[in-house]
């Protein structure tokens, strides 16, 4: 059986664990902060890089 994708898509990430993800659509977006750090605090929406797994 020969599968084909059914969609591509890139994401960059940039920053590292204090950084930010973003898709080329845009449609995914989202800010990187290590729990407890200061960039958790003025981000408390950011997301936990150790839970960020692509």
């Amino acid at each position: 059986m020969n599968q084909q994708p059914l969609f591509t898509s890139t994401a960059t990430a940039a920053g590292g664990r204090q950084g930010r993800v973003e898709s080329s659509d845009g449609k995914i977006k989202f800010d990187l902060a290590m729990p407890g750090s200061p960039r958790a605090k003025e981000l408390p929406n950011a997301t936990n890089p150790e839970l960020a797994q692509c």
